[in-house]
């Protein structure tokens, strides 16, 4: 298990209304994945118990471009 460094963030906000949706986009350094690796990315809620984990396949992060 390996954590990576967000390099930056958009939108840079971090507020979510409750009731409502949002996207956004990350950058990390950029790393190959092996096919038995998976990319994952957690957010937790500030002051909260519950948090998301989203599971990105290797083959999904080949196709990301490079900033």
């Amino acid at each position: 298990e390996e954590e990576l460094k967000i390099i930056d963030k958009y939108p840079s906000n971090n507020l979510v209304e409750s009731q409502s949706k949002t996207s956004f986009a990350i950058a990390t350094p950029i790393r190959t994945l092996s096919a038995d690796k998976e990319f994952a990315i957690e957010i937790y809620e500030k002051n909260g118990g519950r948090h998301l984990r989203f599971e990105i396949s290797p083959k999904v992060v080949a196709k990301a471009k490079s900033l």
